[in-house]
């Protein structure tokens, strides 16, 4: 049997599995998605969106918020049913087409980061470095900020 992550095919189901920039309909399904998980409807008509889906189904999706300048930014990343391995190729995805070098991420999404070859920041080494914490992990400070590697 060959090896599921080279040829996109699920070794359990058989289906393909496609990861790609998500289409107008996607983004409005998101949009109400992530309304559910925060209460409040973000902003994501500037968001750089990468789903993970099979057949009709999506599985999981990527959203990359920037900030002014499109220098840092806010990452939030779902996907349905935990450990499914593929949410680290939806983020290589997504920064192969980005130009955000500064990110701020959840502890789970810290792990792909760091996998990746982000770094962890110290919180005093940029001046938007609270303002990224605090928009990530919904209470002030939780969130973490990554650098990318030289």
């Amino acid at each position: 049997m060959r090896n599921p992550r080279e040829t996109g095919i699920s070794g359990i189901t058989g289906k393909v599995l496609y990861i790609r920039h998500a289409s107008e309909s996607e983004r409005i399904d998101i949009a109400d998605i992530l309304k559910k998980r925060a209460g409040k409807f973000p902003d994501i008509s500037e968001a750089d969106i990468v789903v993970a889906s099979q057949e009709a189904q999506l599985l999981g999706f990527a959203v990359l918020t920037k900030n002014a300048g499109g220098v840092s930014g806010r990452l939030n990343l779902y996907e349905s049913g935990r450990r499914r391995g593929f949410s680290r190729e939806m983020l290589r995805h997504l920064f192969d087409y980005s130009t955000v070098k500064h990110v701020a991420a959840d502890r789970v999404s810290a792990r792909h980061l760091r996998s990746m070859g982000f770094q962890r920041e110290r919180a005093s080494a940029r001046k938007d470095a609270v303002v990224l914490r605090s928009a990530c992990g919904g209470e002030k400070g939780k969130g973490e900020v990554y650098e990318a590697a030289a």
